[in-house]
């Protein structure tokens, strides 16, 4: 295995009890499907942030969003003007430094402006529900599925109507490289976890349980996927 080369882009500050003042937590990093040197970053209480010369510089326009905080970002493969935003901060702990989602935003300008009245999730803050993950489907792209504490929603019109396949609290979802009909589903954000498997496209879903932990001993499932041997789920 070739050996990567990694350097510190930031952002650095004082180092006080251990810890990096000033240097908040990135919740993602996306890159746009036609041009790696165009990337996508969101802080959970900083907003969307984008670079055009990979990663070198870095911008932003959301700071007056209904809620800055983002946990995960979509792009159309088709048409790349088309994203999908989700909103609050996936990996909050509840306390008050946290936001909690109102739903999923949609641009179809490539980011340039992100209208409310495209959030038909319609939540509210004080539902205190949370948006860990969003995949879109890579060959019929007005598909999305959004994993979520609240359970597991598709859209398949381009966002214009979420429709609830699964209940319970979501962390992530794949697609089976090859076969977007197999979908991966990982539950539980804390202790008592749980793995999902569609094999309709995410209409139903089954839990398989054969050969993972028991669930007190894990707090949260990520699930990872590879094209070279798309019979293995990590």
């Amino acid at each position: 295995i070739p050996q990567a080369n990694w350097i510190a882009l930031g952002p650095t500050g004082t180092v006080t009890n251990g810890d990096f003042a000033g240097a908040g937590r990135v919740n993602f990093l996306r890159f746009d499907p036609t041009d790696s040197d165009k990337m996508w970053c969101a802080s959970p209480l900083g907003g969307l942030w984008k670079s055009v010369d990979g990663g070198l510089n870095w911008t932003t326009n959301t700071d007056q969003l209904p809620i800055v905080g983002c946990s995960d970002i979509a792009i159309n493969p088709q048409n790349t003007q088309i994203m999908y935003l989700a909103t609050g901060d996936g990996n909050g702990n509840g306390s008050q430094l946290t936001l909690s989602s109102i739903g999923v935003l949609k641009s179809t300008d490539g980011g340039v402006t992100w209208p409310n009245a495209s959030n038909t999730m319609n939540w509210d803050v004080s539902w205190n529900r949370d948006i860990y993950k969003l995949l879109i489907h890579p060959t019929q792209p007005d598909t999305v599925f959004a994993a979520t504490t609240a359970g597991i929603y598709r859209t398949i019109d381009a966002g214009l109507h979420w429709i609830k396949m699964q209940d319970g609290q979501f962390t992530d979802i794949e697609f089976k490289p090859g076969n977007p009909n197999v979908v991966y589903a990982a539950a539980g954000v804390t202790y008592g976890g749980s793995f999902y498997k569609s094999e309709n496209a995410g209409t139903t879903f089954s839990i398989v349980s054969d050969g993972l932990p028991v669930p007190n001993d894990v707090a949260r499932f990520d699930i990872g996927v590879t094209p070279d041997d798309s019979n293995y789920v990590y």
